[in-house]
């Protein structure tokens, strides 16, 4: 979800808000984030997250990123001239649980949220010290709010693993589906072959090395998993896709 706030002059603040029903891909982020002052990320999306920061990034536009999952969440102002999200969260986790999963307080989404309007009135008020560089945590069940500055953090060194949209896929692309036919029994992708992450990691086929490799799941990070077994294999031509629900 992407929110374009505009400040008027002295002590008042006019909130301009038109609503768009459509996905965020590396489609049309760029054009979204050019008419926003402030980037509000609160899609619950790791892929959209590193999309965002990484378009935040280029047009040096602030990033308001937060997420939460059961009793705990944090939020972040990256880019805008601070670190980017890559900086501070260079690898996503291997396995990471989802609110249907794993569960989320409904007060504690409340709270993270508020935070995240918070940084972003921040922001816009011009508040000194500046909210950029900042990461507030807090711990629902033990109520300990931590957080830290990152503003000296550096960006991962070479390549970024990217996220691309399916449209962007082209007839050269091997594309392998991560999911198994029990969990998606059609791909979108009519040629895809259906590989597990695990066989990917064990190194069980080879690419051409010629050859994109577009790897698709439903969240990105069995993609983002993949991709890194098949750099460390020498792979560098990846892109990842999160397919959603």
């Amino acid at each position: 979800m992407i929110f374009g706030l505009a400040t008027s002059l002295r002590h008042t603040m006019t909130v301009g808000l038109e609503a768009l029903t459509e996905r965020v891909t590396s489609v049309n982020a760029a054009g979204l984030v050019s008419v926003a002052d402030v980037v509000i990320d609160a899609a619950d999306s790791f892929a959209v997250s590193y999309l965002l920061s990484d378009v935040c990034q280029r047009a040096t536009k602030p990033l308001i990123s937060a997420s939460v999952l059961g009793l705990a969440g944090y939020v972040g102002a990256f880019c805008g001239g601070a670190p980017s999200y890559r900086a501070v969260f260079p690898e996503l986790p291997r396995n990471g649980g989802s609110c249907a999963e794993s569960g989320v307080l409904g007060t504690a989404v409340g709270v993270i949220g508020t935070l995240q309007a918070h940084l972003t009135l921040a922001l816009l008020l011009n508040w000194e010290p500046s909210v950029l560089g900042r990461l507030v945590s807090v711990d629902f069940r033990s109520l300990h709010v931590g957080g830290f500055s990152f503003a000296a953090a550096t960006e991962p060194a070479g390549a970024a693993l990217a996220f691309i949209a399916p449209s962007e896929v082209v007839a050269a692309d091997i594309v392998i589906d991560l999911r198994s036919l029990g969990e998606a029994p059609v791909s979108p992708f009519p040629g895809a072959l259906r590989v597990g992450v695990e066989s990917v990691e064990r190194a069980e086929r080879r690419f051409p090395d010629e050859a994109r490799v577009v790897l698709c799941c439903r969240t990105g990070m069995r993609a983002w998993r993949a991709a890194r077994a098949l750099q460390s294999q020498g792979h560098a031509n990846v892109a990842l896709i999160a397919l959603g629900d």
